[in-house]
């Protein structure tokens, strides 16, 4: 007898009432789609950038540009650059020319300045091309980031421009994040935070009467500036004028920890001026990327337990009979952690007794807290003492460096004038030669043994030749004034910027500019 095969039952109800019998997450539980916080966020800040791209004549408007070229003037200030700690910043005239092409991303901006020992009218390159992106000085290339941020600009070009920049934002419209409102000036601002491609956030203000872009600032965590650590930099815009149909700031405001930076105002600006590809070309073959602010392109020896610290900042280090002295702590503590590293491997077991910072400048004592960590004697003057204990109390909290993960107290020393350390072996003569111009204080030190003078900010020696200059700057000509006074006999120099050179340089650079040593 045959028995019918029953098909299989598929108890769909059970599986209901059993569901139905546990409850579910609340985001499964939910019958219909929730606002989301973060898409209305995102759906916020996009609008509020579009309105700002409307006011500035509409994305129509701004696609019509192939290129434009700005010519800004104004001042600088010497922020962290002063004479001494406790004396008023000095401000000095600047130019900046750019020349922006929104659509391939290309760009140039020329800054002429005299500053940190650049010399007078000098200017310096920074081209965006096809290939990359190239930071040019005295002929020389050298490969730099897209947002490359130094002394000599304090804003990456394109970011300068809200015409350039909010259509870029706009096109990481899923990235933008609506922060609410604030007030500049007593003037309500519609706020958002934009990431750009190279992980650096934004902070953009829009006026809410008008959506014009008032302000963009972000953290930075430079030396040049602050001895703290991060601190916000701002770029303001105001005073905006219609210039072929778009509307483009006329002044612009730098500030770094809301202390005045730059003031600059527009003195031309033109659009659609179809520049040929030789502008964007990069004349020199360029190097290989150089060392960051943490990596050492090279230690080596230039005398019996002498050694060249090569790198963005150079520093030289000496190895006693039973401990190790250090010239020059500049920079940041990765550069100094990098070359405790070195030392440690090059000396084994000797503690890195002494440090020497040539002067107060935010850059060359950038690194100091490395070595206080270490239980390193800081030697100095007492001109530049009050900076060094600045620098020692001062809260890393955000980015924590090695002093503020291994806290140790400041041991510090100071001379006037000179001060030997000599084992009767090995010796090094170290001498405050201030005044200079650069700075109230400036030490120089020499090692008899070696015939070597390291010295910061006097005599800076290119890595490419150049003309001589007409004339020689101050520093380096008190500076060869102040070797002859001290009877020093020195044939090779070590600067903190640039190549080792020796007592020719400085010879060759005085006579060219008819002011030779006396």
């Amino acid at each position: 007898m045959l028995v019918a095969r029953q098909k299989p039952v598929i108890r769909i109800m059970g599986l209901a009432a059993a569901l139905g019998a546990t409850p579910l997450p609340g985001q499964l539980a939910a019958h219909s789609p929730r606002a989301d916080a973060t898409l209305a966020s995102a759906i916020a800040a996009r609008h509020i950038v579009e309105r700002g791209i409307a006011a500035l004549g509409g994305q129509a408007a701004l696609d019509s540009v192939s290129d434009m070229v700005f010519s800004l003037k104004g001042f600088r200030t010497d922020l962290g650059q002063a004479m001494a700690p406790n004396l008023p910043y000095t401000t000095e005239l600047v130019t900046h020319w750019d020349l922006i092409e929104p659509r391939s991303g290309r760009f140039v901006n020329d800054v002429t300045h005299d500053v940190l020992g650049y010399a007078p009218g000098s200017t310096t390159r920074l081209i965006a091309n096809r290939t990359g992106t190239y930071f040019v000085r005295a002929g020389a290339a050298s490969l730099a980031s897209y947002t490359l941020v130094t002394f000599g600009r304090p804003v990456p070009a394109p970011y300068r421009y809200p015409a350039m920049m909010l259509p870029l934002v706009l096109g990481r419209a899923t990235n933008l994040r609506n922060l609410g409102t604030s007030s500049i000036e007593g003037r309500k601002m519609n706020v958002v935070a934009y990431p750009d491609a190279a992980g650096t956030t934004y902070t953009l203000s829009f006026d809410a009467a008008t959506g014009l872009l008032t302000r963009i600032s972000w953290l930075v965590d430079e030396v040049q500036f602050s001895p703290a650590g991060a601190i916000a930099r701002e770029l303001t815009f105001s005073d905006y004028r219609s210039v072929g149909g778009i509307k483009s700031p006329f002044h612009h405001v730098v500030t770094y920890g809301g202390e005045p930076f730059e003031d600059l105002r527009v003195t031309n600006a033109t659009f659609n001026t179809h520049p040929g590809d030789s502008l964007f070309a990069v004349s020199t073959s360029p190097p290989s990327a150089t060392a960051g602010g943490g990596g050492l392109e090279e230690v080596s020896a230039i005398a019996p337990d002498v050694y060249f610290v090569r790198a963005s900042y150079n520093s030289v280090f000496v190895v006693f009979n039973e401990y190790v002295l250090v010239l020059e702590a500049p920079r940041n503590d990765a550069l100094t952690q990098a070359t405790i590293a070195n030392i440690k491997k090059t000396a084994p077991g000797k503690p890195i007794r002494y440090v020497i910072p040539t002067h107060w400048h935010y850059d060359h004592l950038g690194g100091i807290r490395g070595y206080i960590a270490e239980g390193t004697t800081v030697v100095t003057t007492p001109g530049i003492r009050t900076a060094v204990a600045h620098y020692a109390n001062t809260s890393r909290a955000l980015q924590p460096d090695y002093l503020e993960l291994h806290p140790r107290p400041l041991q510090v020393e100071t001379f006037t004038d000179k001060r030997v350390f000599d084992d009767g072996i090995h010796r090094v003569e170290v001498y405050n030669i201030g005044p200079n111009p650069h700075a109230s204080d400036l030490i120089v030190a020499y090692i008899p043994a070696a015939k070597t003078l390291y010295e910061a900010d006097a005599l800076d020696i290119d890595d490419a030749p150049s003309v001589p200059p007409k004339e020689v700057h101050p520093t380096a000509a008190d500076l060869a004034r102040k070797i002859q006074a001290l009877g020093l006999d020195v044939e090779t120099i070590i600067p903190a910027h640039g190549r080792k050179g020796t007592i020719g340089d400085l010879t060759t650079l005085t006579r060219a500019a008819g002011a030779p040593p006396r």
